[in-house]
């Protein structure tokens, strides 16, 4: 962005009972700035007396400001406080909707327990680039790009409950489909699409296993029998939907359009080698 120097104030009882034009006078004007932006509700000053109507006022004319004005979701106020809540209730299709995009973390592929890979499930696991703010604990269908391409899977982001009981952080822990390399010490971008289930304890790793089987299969009610399927035209409702269909089994599509996971609209595809 450009920034030389970032100037962090510590907000104290002096500091919130500074008025609104000694607020001005001493952290705008003091420090030279030349042009201030903030948004429509932007106050500033003791009791927060101080809005953008009356900035120009209080800027003595010694700079210009622009406002940003109020972004709305329907009749909600857009606002990183709303896509933070969002963020912790695991709603990943309403931040899509806030941000206008999906949220995304990076990070780098490093070694873990390899408790996945003795059960048949392994997995990649995430040490994150920077303190990201995660979705609610539990598991969720993603997507890793890695080497400019994007792989679908299943992410578990908690504190495996099942092998620990007191870890200090989450983890993040990706299981591709159709994929096996190795891919350590890559850096990988993880893409959050819906939330599944919500992390759960389970007495062993064989227990685990079955669960995980359990939530593989969880969206292929709408498929019923696999074997009543083949070579048939099948209707897949989401890409969430989709998601499992290639998960659960071995299946190859021979889609009829276009197929990318940010694709939500609902999709025909004919479905062979079952």
């Amino acid at each position: 962005m450009g920034i030389d120097f970032l100037y962090i104030v510590h907000f104290d009882k002096q500091f919130a009972a500074l008025l609104p034009q000694e607020f001005v006078d001493q952290y705008i004007i003091g420090l030279n700035v030349q042009h201030v932006v903030a948004g429509f509700d932007y106050t500033y000053g003791k009791l927060g007396k101080g809005t953008m109507e009356i900035l120009p006022f209080h800027s003595r004319s010694k700079f210009t400001q622009t406002t940003i004005d109020k972004l709305t979701n329907g009749e909600e106020k857009i606002s990183s406080t709303l896509i933070r809540e969002n963020l912790a209730n695991g709603d990943m299709h309403r931040v899509k909707e806030l941000l206008g995009r999906y949220y995304e973390v990076s990070g780098t592929v490093t070694h873990g327990e390899k408790r996945g890979r003795q059960i048949g499930f392994p997995t990649a696991n995430i040490a994150l680039d920077d303190e990201y703010l995660l979705p609610r604990i539990g598991v969720y269908a993603v997507e890793l790009q890695l080497h400019g391409k994007w792989y679908a899977g299943v992410c578990n982001v908690g504190y495996k409950p099942t092998f620990h009981d007191n870890l200090e952080k989450p983890t993040i822990e990706v299981h591709l489909l159709s994929f096996d390399e190795q891919i350590y010490d890559q850096h990988v971008t993880v893409k959050w699409h819906r939330m599944i289930r919500s992390e759960k304890s389970l007495a062993a790793s064989k227990s685990l296993s079955v669960r995980s089987q359990r939530t593989r299969k969880k969206p292929l009610l709408i498929l019923k029998e696999f074997k009543s399927i083949r070579n048939k035209k099948i209707y897949i409702n989401s890409c969430y939907d989709l998601l499992f269909v290639l998960i659960s089994s071995n299946i190859t599509l021979v889609c009829k359009t276009t197929i990318a996971w940010h694709y939500d609209s609902p999709t025909f595809c004919s479905v062979t080698g079952v």
